[in-house]
């Protein structure tokens, strides 16, 4: 009897241990949106790879000067009058433009005085319009930003057309990623059993994460921010008719799944195959089975 029971134990150890068993793969950069997303090959179960954070939307302040020395203090100020952005960010309209033609602009973080003592960190991108005399515009253009504590980032735009004329300055501070920067990861699990379920999970983690689900088109099909562990996450989703899953990896609170979070740290993510009640039934059945043939041997 110790040796069947010992031989079934194996068996079963045997079955589990096979159907956790993956290869741990890291993506494939840049997997920053759907269609750049990293297809696994087929069988691949688990994944790891890390998040860079810092590209949440900064709290910034915008600053006009006379002339690019940026000699304090500013002739014009703004904070939180973006008709863009989360309402953290900064306009400026219908600023005279200065007599030589020069538009000296300083963005900062809130709430120092153009001098660096912040701690924003984020993208933003500034945009300028540029109008004539009689109030039609003559020029558009803009310019990318990535705020970093203790640092003032200053633009000298300039144009002998625009003396006489006015401009409006906005920041949008809600731009996504920049180059550089890794906080969203895509990824394609495939080969797996058309139509079904499969248990979806951060597994671990060290820093607060978000997973998404998505069709494979591209429509959102569910996201979760705590269910896993901790401040991990965890989703029960389909395999699609192809046998392939869609999932992202993000961090709090990217509800958008753009990458826009403040979040960093390493990740691991796994799927697991759920088994299906006629399964489980049967090898309830089948583990009855043996056990009343090892009594009948007793």
């Amino acid at each position: 009897m110790f040796r069947t029971t010992k031989m079934v134990s194996c068996v079963a150890i045997g079955l589990m241990v096979a159907s956790l068993s993956s290869d741990q793969l890291v993506a494939a950069e840049p997997n920053d949106d759907f269609l750049d997303a990293t297809v696994l090959s087929p069988g691949t179960l688990m994944v790891s790879d890390s998040l860079e954070g810092g590209t949440g939307a900064p709290d910034t302040n915008l600053g006009f000067f006379a002339d690019d020395t940026f000699t304090l203090p500013a002739l014009e100020v703004d904070d939180d009058s973006s008709p863009l952005g989360n309402g953290l960010a900064d306009a400026l309209f219908d600023i005279p433009v200065n007599d030589d033609g020069s538009i000296p602009l300083a963005v900062t973080g809130c709430c120092d005085d153009f001098d660096g003592s912040h701690d924003e960190e984020g993208g933003y991108e500034l945009l300028v319009d540029v109008f004539d005399a009689g109030g039609s515009l003559i020029d558009s253009f803009a310019a990318g930003g990535f705020l970093i504590p203790g640092i003032v980032d200053e633009f000298d735009f300039a144009d002998p057309t625009w003396i006489g004329g006015t401009f409006d300055a906005v920041i949008d501070n809600t731009v996504g990623p920049v180059d550089g920067v890794d906080p969203l990861d895509f990824w394609v699990f495939t080969g797996l059993v058309p139509g079904s379920m499969y248990e979806a999970e951060i597994t671990d983690g060290d820093f607060d994460s978000i997973l998404a689900w998505f069709a494979p088109d591209g429509t959102p099909l569910d996201i979760d921010d705590d269910d896993g562990f901790d401040l991990l996450s965890k989703l029960l989703v389909e395999a699609s008719p192809t046998g392939e899953v869609h999932l992202a990896v993000t961090g709090f609170d990217d509800f958008a799944v753009i990458g826009l979070h403040p979040e960093a740290g390493d990740y691991e993510l796994t799927l697991t195959r759920v088994p299906e009640p006629a399964t489980v039934i049967s090898l309830l059945i089948a583990i009855g089975g043996v056990t009343c043939c090892l009594r009948v041997r007793d």
